[in-house]
């Protein structure tokens, strides 16, 4: 018996290792601003919220001071482009994810990706992976007017996959996706292989920790 006939992920850190591309990005902006670089663990810190919050939080963290909402509209912009230039350089599935997706797959299990990075990047992502076909749906954090830790988005997508009535299981890295998964009265595993500490995810009581794609799907598949 499949424990779930839809699966939820999130993206960055749960689906792919994308922290060099999102650093090699951050840094272009901040030497544009000739502001000192960061170290991808401290940008990393800051991912799982959308990438407005990614960008101004980099930016003060490195000592701009207060920006206001035209800054950091500009300051988005720069680093967007900076990030479409390198989106693909290093950016990989981590190790057993697709062998984990082409198992669902087979059993008949429906998935999306439900992430807090805009919805074009997502796509261009998973497009240049090749991991688009594992996909129904996809969206992203500008997707909707609300984002994660907000249960819209994870509601939304549930209803596409299956008209909302399924089994559904949110899969992310960080407490944002669980927090979200917990609002939305869904199911949550959070694995153990991405972003987020292993610490703060056990602390945000999800339905699973997962050590390894492979025990993720037994879990799944029942």
């Amino acid at each position: 018996m499949i424990r779930f006939d839809a699966v939820l992920w999130d993206l960055d850190g749960t689906l792919v290792e994308t922290r060099r591309d999102i650093a090699t990005a951050v840094n272009l902006l901040l030497a544009d601003r000739q502001l000192p670089p960061m170290s991808v663990d401290a940008i990393t810190a800051h991912v799982g919220r959308g990438s407005r919050f990614l960008v101004t939080r980099c930016l003060y963290t490195r000592g701009s001071g207060p920006i206001d909402a035209a800054q950091v509209e500009r300051a988005y912009e720069a680093f967007r482009g900076y990030y479409l230039d390198h989106l693909l350089d290093t950016s990989v599935p981590y190790p057993g994810v697709l062998e984990l997706l082409e198992r669902l797959r087979v059993a008949g299990v429906v998935m999306g990706i439900v992430s807090n990075k805009p919805e074009d990047l997502g796509r261009r992502l998973i497009d240049g992976l090749g991991m688009a076909r594992f996909f129904a749906e996809l969206l992203g954090g500008d997707s909707l007017p609300e984002r994660k830790p907000d249960p819209a988005p994870l509601l939304h997508l549930r209803r596409r996959l299956c008209g909302g009535v399924c089994r559904a299981l949110m899969v992310g890295d960080m407490p944002v996706d669980l927090e979200a998964a917990r609002a939305a009265g869904i199911p949550a595993a959070a694995v153990g292989w991405g972003f987020g500490s292993k610490q703060d995810l056990l602390s945000a009581s999800p339905d699973l920790f997962a050590e390894s794609p492979a025990a993720l799907g037994e879990w799944i598949l029942g």
